[in-house]
């Protein structure tokens, strides 16, 4: 396979007949960000607190921008060249060195940490100095990148130079400004290059199966730690089915639904998905509570809120993904199960005296409701013709 050192970026539009899926070095580079999940639902499995959720949210979000950021990127503009690569590959360094310094992120590990979505913001910003050079077409859409996300780059910089708790304070700033910026010019400047919506909604898909793997682990690293009587055994049972039940909803929705003319520009597709994997991660450290817990009469309240509450956050995120992005007749169809399960999952957060294995249960059967109702919605429990 030939390699050229330098490529010219262009701007890839949908509707151009260029059919594209995720490439190689897509899938590489996702392999980073499974140890970054991998130690995110770790931390919160472990120490479920107020404190320390709004940790977990507060370090997982960086993480994730870093591949937003990339993502997005490659969707419009990537050449696969060596130069394209090569600022690949340091991005990944970059993201390793964020997963490495979790545990310790808010303590000794701060440095490293923001050194590292430095390092990855950086990259990013060299990758669309080099689109604003070769695409005149998109000059206003790579300069908004460029000053927005370069802002936020400095609010980082500048915290490596300053101690606690204003550091956390710029983390937060500088995030605030990355999120805004696109928003504020996506009608009038990036909806003219609207994102490719096959692709696209691919690598959201990959993403969310990367957090959605933390789960299944949760449930084997449950397992592992526990004493393997039934509750506990069935408890791991009804986790896994629980996982496969996520999985087949937000997959039919991904394969089924027409993203053409609904995407865009993307804000409201990739802002939704924020809520809908920290719930989903957060599903994770949640379950290996649940089996941890399945010998006993009733669940800690900790863990029955973070699970209650994951589940209802993925399931609002959920709608509201499907809001943006399908049609009306369809979502209309949708809207009251949603809605009736996420008030089940309400419910279910008062009730932290009830068994392990009966929230499990109750979950097990409203998702197994909600599935046949996808199914039945997108056609896909109709026979093959």
């Amino acid at each position: 396979m030939s390699m050229h050192i330098s490529v010219a970026p262009r701007l890839r539009l949908p509707g151009s007949g260029e059919k594209r899926s995720a490439t190689w070095l897509e899938l590489f580079f996702d392999l980073v960000f499974v140890i970054s999940m991998a130690e995110l639902v770790h931390r919160l499995g472990h120490h479920v607190s107020v404190l320390e959720v709004g940790q977990f949210i507060a370090l997982f979000i960086p993480v994730w921008w870093c591949w937003v950021g990339h993502t997005v990127y490659a969707t419009r503009f990537d050449t696969d060249d060596m130069i394209h690569r090569l600022l690949t590959f340091t991005m990944m360094f970059a993201a390793a060195i964020m997963a490495m310094q979790i545990p310790t992120a808010f303590k000794s590990g701060s440095m490293g940490f923001a050194g590292g979505y430095v390092l990855a913001r950086l990259c990013l910003l060299m990758l669309y100095s080099r689109a604003r050079r070769h695409v005149p077409e998109a000059r206003k859409m790579t300069t908004l990148y460029l000053s927005g996300f370069g802002i936020g780059a400095l609010c980082w910089l500048v915290s490596l130079l300053v101690p606690s708790p204003e550091r956390f304070i710029l983390w937060a700033l500088g995030i605030i400004i990355d999120f805004i910026i696109p928003w504020l010019g996506r009608k009038t400047i990036l909806q003219k290059a609207p994102l490719d919506t096959s692709h696209f909604p691919e690598r959201f898909g990959l993403f969310t199966i990367i957090v959605l793997g933390e789960t299944i682990l949760a449930v084997v690293s449950g397992l592992s730690d526990a004493v393997w009587y039934w509750p506990s055994i069935t408890a791991a049972i009804l986790a896994f089915l629980l996982a496969i039940s996520i999985w087949w909803l937000y997959f039919t929705y991904i394969h089924r639904a027409d993203h053409a003319g609904k995407l865009g520009s993307g804000q409201p597709f990739i802002y939704g998905h924020l809520p809908l994997v920290l719930g989903l991660a957060a599903v994770g450290g949640g379950v290996k509570n649940m089996i941890l817990q399945a010998h006993e009469s009733s669940l800690t309240f900790q863990t029955n809120i973070l699970l209650t509450g994951a589940i209802g956050v993925w399931l609002l995120s959920f709608l509201l993904i499907q809001y943006v992005s399908i049609e009306r007749r369809l979502l209309a169809s949708l809207r009251i199960p949603y809605a009736a399960a996420f008030l089940v999952a309400v419910m279910l957060s008062f009730g932290w005296h009830l068994p392990p294995l009966v929230v499990l249960l109750v979950f097990n059967l409203v998702f197994a409701v909600l599935l046949v109702m996808q199914l039945r919605v997108f056609g896909a429990l109709e026979p093959a013709s």
